[in-house]
């Protein structure tokens, strides 16, 4: 069953997921897509706050125990290219990503590519603070789309 409230303002928008499945959905439709997994599907909650600012977005995410997975395959079949900056905000998680991990205590940074492998795993209840920045690449061919990038005049 999916349970997701939402509320909206004009520059932001609030999720709140009731079960999984439901949290499933908002994780990967809000950042890029993911493996979501858990072991207490029966009692989970989450909730996500986010806000754009043009091509920039800013999300505070409180949720229970969970892990995210971004695998070769999802990257293959995804155009989305972005950095991630992780501030740990309460409780603890682990970030694995190019034969490293780091342990994410409150007060904790964290950058990662979303166009390379990597796991995100909560063993507790959590919160943290999550910006996704364009990859320069895509960010650049954004821009080339849309007359934001110039060529040198030849003459």
């Amino acid at each position: 069953m999916n349970d997701i409230t939402t509320t909206t303002s004009s520059s932001s928008i609030a999720l709140v997921a009731e079960d999984f499945a439901t949290w499933r959905t908002i994780v990967s439709e809000s950042f890029v897509p993911l493996d979501v997994k858990t072991d207490i599907e029966e009692s989970f909650k989450a909730q996500i706050r986010m806000r754009s600012l043009g091509d920039v977005f800013v999300s505070d995410i409180g949720a229970k125990s969970h892990s995210v997975e971004r695998t070769p395959s999802l990257i293959a079949h995804g155009d989305k290219r972005y950095f991630k900056l992780s501030l740990q905000l309460s409780g603890s998680g682990l970030l694995m990503q190019d034969n490293r991990e780091a342990v994410l205590r409150p007060g904790d940074l964290a950058i990662y590519d979303t166009d390379r492998p990597y796991t995100l795993a909560f063993d507790n209840d959590f919160r943290s603070l999550v910006v996704m920045v364009p990859h320069p690449a895509r960010r650049a061919q954004h821009h080339a789309g849309t007359g934001g990038a110039t060529r040198p005049r030849q003459t």
